[in-house]
């Protein structure tokens, strides 16, 4: 490899968004909470052992393509920039916002916002002592997946990348 391949929080479900178009594994989107809850991405799979796949209930043959297709996935274009669906097509010029909330947990309740991406937090924005990540910890952040239809919670470290500066995070 010429390089250090980048994993990213968006990489793995456009990586089995690209497995179930393009190699034929039809229920890959619905495997990544298990490789998310692993830590398994497409930058790694093809170094996992197969039983540990199949022991997240991903069918042998699955597994297979699966691990067979990353290594190219990740050299490739595709995996270099995220686009809408994940598909690594051009996203459409009038459909390339993203859709953020921030829930709050004590007391409920969640506001919604709208940018173009996310990124990791900068190091101010990770909390060095115990009464400040309580005060951080009463909100995640998540955005909108239209490959999964469902909100999805960013990792930890990371946070959206909002249209407007006076957004907070």
């Amino acid at each position: 490899m010429d390089g250090v391949i980048e994993n990213t929080p968006t990489k793995l479900p456009r990586y089995l968004s690209y497995a179930k178009e393009k190699l034929g594994v039809n229920n890959a989107p619905s495997y990544e909470a298990a490789l998310r809850e692993k830590s398994y991405g497409p930058d790694i799979l093809q170094h996992v052992d197969d039983k540990e796949l199949i022991s997240l209930n991903i069918p042998p043959g699955d597994v297979i393509r699966l691990k067979k297709g990353c290594e190219a996935w990740m050299r490739s274009p595709l995996s270099q920039s995220a686009t809408s669906d994940g598909s690594g097509r051009p996203a459409d010029s009038t459909d390339n916002s993203i859709r953020f909330e921030k829930v709050f947990l004590n007391p409920e309740g969640y506001a919604s916002f709208f940018g173009d991406g996310i990124e990791r937090a900068p190091d101010s924005a990770v909390p060095t002592d115990s009464e400040e990540f309580q005060e951080c910890d009463r909100f995640h952040w998540y955005f909108h997946s239209t490959q999964l239809k469902q909100r999805v919670r960013l990792p930890p470290g990371f946070i959206p990348r909002l249209f407007r500066e006076d957004d907070e995070y």
